[in-house]
Parts: C-alpha cells; structure tokens; sequence
C-alpha cells in the first residue's frame, strides 16, 4: 500500500533537515534521529519520554549502541534532555531546535558522554509511547511554531491509559508497536477505554487460572468487539423503549 498523509505524517522544520543532512552523523544516528522526530513532532509535541530500549526496538539498533549513540548525539547537542529518566520513567528527549549548538565534531573526537540518570533502566510501564497514526487532518496543519508546543488529545491520552493498563496486566513494558494500529482502531470507532481494559483483565486471568499465557493484544480483539457490539444493541432498544414511555406517558 502507498504511504498516504491521510494515515499520518511528522511536521518537521526545513531549517532542521538542513541542518541534519549537512551535519556528519552516522547511519543509526540518523535512524535514531528519525525516530525521535516521530515521536515527539508526529504528535505536535517537542519531548517525551524514550528509553533505550523502546528506541532499540523501534529502530531494530541493539540496545547497548542505542545508548552509545544517543550519548553520542546528546554530546553534539543535537539531542537534547529535557528530563532526567528515574527508577519509574524514561528520560525525556527531544530534538535540539537551536541548530546553531550543534556540534558534529564531537562525533570522532569524543566518546559517549555519561549523563546523570542515563544508566538508571525505567521499570515496568516507564516507556510508554503514543501509537503510530495520532495526526491532524490536512486541512488542520499547524504551524511549525504550534507544532513545538506540547498538545495532547483525548485519542492518545485513552491510548496511553490502554498502554499503562496493559503493561500492569501483563507485567511488561507496555503494547507492542505492532499492536498499535489495533488499539488505535478499537478507539477511533468508540470502544470505550474502560471495558477494554474489562476485558483484557476478565480474559487475561482467565488465561492464566487455565494454565495458559497471553502473548498480544490480539487475544482480546473479537472479545471486545463482541462486547462492544452487544451494549450498542442494549443501547438501541433502551432509546426504543425510552421514547415509547415517552410517546404513552
């Protein structure tokens, strides 16, 4: 299928990409570059929190040369770190917009920088990340000026309370990226976010009282359309019974 804007896309500053394709970084650095931007621009934001490992499985780069790389690229002060990652959550990184501290020559003459609370590992819930999809409609395009402020929307605040839920429930670090677009779909067409969670819990110890173990969120789809399904249909012969109360009464 062709990439199409109506699916998503990143609002990224023409003075940033200049910058970046005239600055000598290498191949996973620009990898991770890219996907800071799709993190934090391609949700109208300028930081947020990414761990090592969320970017390592993002950008398919092993782990230990994530982090390598990013202190790497903190040290040009192309990547800068708006907060410091805790025993609970991931540092908060963005993109440095002043392009003018960039300093390429740290790349070959430095190694990585250690910065405070970079070997700290957030646990369990702490790299939680928006899904893929959160955009403005062609028509609502903000201004890179806007697109810097932190703007959050109802669709990703339900997304990330499914994310934290699902992590708790499963004890780990959260949905997989490929279970994103799912989630995204089960919300955009009105699942409420709390019997989503109803029902990962119900099915989740279920699973488990029967031995067994949940491996994705895919175990709970037909579930929660079925679910969804009948309290549409409970719905609509409530409104039937309601007016004709009214209509007799």
């Amino acid at each position: 299928m062709a990439a199409q804007l109506e699916n998503g896309y990143t609002l990224i500053a023409h003075e940033l990409l200049e910058a970046l394709y005239k600055t000598r970084i290498n191949g996973s650095q620009a990898n991770i570059i890219m996907f800071i931007f799709r993190f934090t621009y391609g949700f109208h934001r300028k930081s947020h929190e990414l761990g090592n490992a969320f970017i390592a499985e993002g950008t398919g780069i092993r782990k230990d040369q994530v982090k390598r790389e990013i202190n790497k690229l903190i040290d040009m002060k192309i990547v800068k770190v708006f907060e410091e990652s805790t025993h609970v959550k991931a540092r908060v990184i963005g993109i440095n917009t002043n392009t003018a501290e960039w300093d390429s020559n740290k790349k070959s003459t430095q190694g990585a920088k250690k910065t405070p609370g970079n070997e700290i590992e957030p646990t369990v819930g702490a790299n939680q990340s928006p899904p893929p999809g959160g955009y403005l409609p062609p028509q609502d395009i903000y201004s890179f000026k806007n697109n810097l402020k932190d703007i959050t929307t109802d669709e990703n605040n339900d997304f990330e309370k499914v994310n934290k839920e699902y992590g708790r429930i499963h004890q780990c670090m959260g949905l997989k990226p490929a279970e994103w677009p799912t989630v995204t779909e089960l919300l955009n067409k009105g699942v409420q976010v709390d019997l989503i969670i109803e029902v990962m819990e119900e099915k989740h110890a279920k699973k488990i009282e029967e031995g067994g173990k949940v491996h994705s969120f895919s175990f709970y789809t037909n579930a929660i359309k079925e679910k969804h399904k009948g309290i549409g249909v409970k719905n609509s012969r409530m409104s039937i019974f309601d007016e004709l109360e009214r209509e007799l009464g």
